[in-house]
């Protein structure tokens, strides 16, 4: 069986704008960080367990992960949890990290 997260990264539509051409979004699994893309989904294949998710961005040009709020997950053998990561209003609040609605 196959434990898997799947996170989506997305704006506020309010900063949108800017940070869609000047930045590239990453998720972060207990401190590994995978690339992303804005809006769509990324799967990485976990073990079973609590892992510390967070995602954040990185300015281009810039090594350093901005927007960064760890939270905690469980995840049980074979279970695939959806997660969704958004910033706040302005541009130099957290990516808040929250179970993705039901599509």
């Amino acid at each position: 069986m196959t434990t898997t997260i799947v996170m989506t990264v997305k704006a506020h539509w309010m900063n949108w704008w800017l940070l869609r051409p000047m930045t590239r979004p990453y998720v972060l699994i207990d401190g590994v960080e995978y690339k992303a893309d804005w809006r769509t989904p990324v799967h990485i294949d976990v073990d079973s367990g609590t892992h510390e998710i967070s995602a954040g961005i990185r300015y281009r040009g810039f090594t350093s992960l901005l927007g960064v709020r760890a939270v905690s997950v469980h995840v049980d053998a074979g279970q695939t949890v959806r997660l969704l990561a958004r910033n706040g209003l302005f541009n130099h609040e957290p990516f808040y990290v929250t179970a993705a609605p039901a599509t």
